[in-house]
């Protein structure tokens, strides 16, 4: 067996998203290519619609074919090396959540089209 190039980044490659102290959602490139997204330019063109499931505390997140700043609904999300974030602090917020004093990683399904993230795993207190 012979050498090869280690090309992956951090978390470019796992499939968990991360949530950060500052309410980013950080999504890898692996997940987003799940669903097609391209990220191989200097930004990512679509834009999110964030869904929430109060019952199942589940998050869901569709994207939009391309991002429009007028559409309230939607969110941008923010291109990095490894993959992307957008910002969920808002809706943390709305629903009852502190927000986070630590750093969450995420299991991420897709489903019906879009990413959805299980929120009832990570260690923050409902209001």
């Amino acid at each position: 067996m012979g050498f090869k190039i280690f090309t992956e980044y951090g978390a470019s490659s796992r499939n968990e998203a991360t949530l950060r102290v500052s309410g980013y959602l950080f999504i890898s490139n692996a997940i987003l290519k799940r669903l097609n997204v391209d990220t191989s330019g200097e930004e990512i063109q679509q834009g999110a619609i964030l869904l929430f499931d109060e019952d199942s505390n589940l998050l869901g997140i569709k994207l939009s074919e391309e991002y429009d700043q007028k559409q309230q609904d939607q969110r941008k999300l923010s291109k990095e090396q490894s993959g992307a974030a957008i910002n969920i602090l808002p809706l943390l917020r709305f629903y009852g959540f502190d927000k986070p004093t630590e750093k969450h990683l995420l299991k991420v399904d897709v489903r019906e089209n879009m990413y959805v993230i299980d929120l009832s795993e990570i260690k923050l207190k409902k209001i």
